[in-house]
């Protein structure tokens, strides 16, 4: 799955949670938590590329890990300053340091 990113040694990110309605879950403006580790990429989608740790803002920063790629870490707290309905089944968010999958085929990374 290219919208997150899942370390199976890592005990935090074993477990999503699944959607149970279709209207949208997330208003611009508002604080949201993720719920697993996820890419940061430079557009809404799988087609955008992933982000270096280099491209985050300093908070951003903070809260990745400490290696070449753009991961935040599960328990993050972003603020969305965009959201990105694809489908029905699929929604982004734009955070200060890029785009993060919040919500795709009914699982919920962010809440």
């Amino acid at each position: 799955m290219s919208y997150f990113y899942k370390d199976f040694t890592a005990k935090n990110n074993t477990t999503t949670k699944k959607e149970t309605n279709t209207k949208s879950p997330y208003t611009k403006g508002k604080v949201y938590k993720l719920l697993v580790d996820l890419k940061v990429r430079t557009g809404a989608g799988t087609s955008y590329t992933w982000k270096d740790r280099s491209q985050l803002t300093a908070d951003g920063k903070k809260n990745s890990y400490n290696q070449t790629k753009a991961v935040l870490k599960t328990g993050t707290k972003v603020t969305a300053l965009e959201v990105k309905k694809i489908s029905d089944k699929e929604y982004w968010l734009q955070i200060p340091s890029g785009w993060v999958c919040a919500r795709i085929d009914g699982d919920i990374y962010i809440e």
